[in-house]
């Protein structure tokens, strides 16, 4: 996880970028597959994901310029 203070090298971020994906995938499965009670909380999940994958996007490109 990024939220570590350990430095972390390009290839350990780009893992980490790979599997944001892979989470942003399935929230947004979550997402179109929620039951009607469930579209709140798949939201949440989406969002959360989609920012995940921004902040780390951020980081390869500030700091790899990648």
């Amino acid at each position: 996880m990024l939220t570590d203070i350990k430095p972390r090298t390009r290839d350990e971020v780009k893992k980490e970028y790979w599997r944001a994906i892979d989470a942003l995938d399935v929230a947004y499965n979550h997402f179109e597959n929620a039951e009607p009670g469930f579209v709140g909380a798949a939201i949440a999940e989406l969002s959360a994901a989609a920012l995940k994958v921004s902040a780390i996007r951020a980081i390869l490109n500030t700091r790899y310029g990648l």
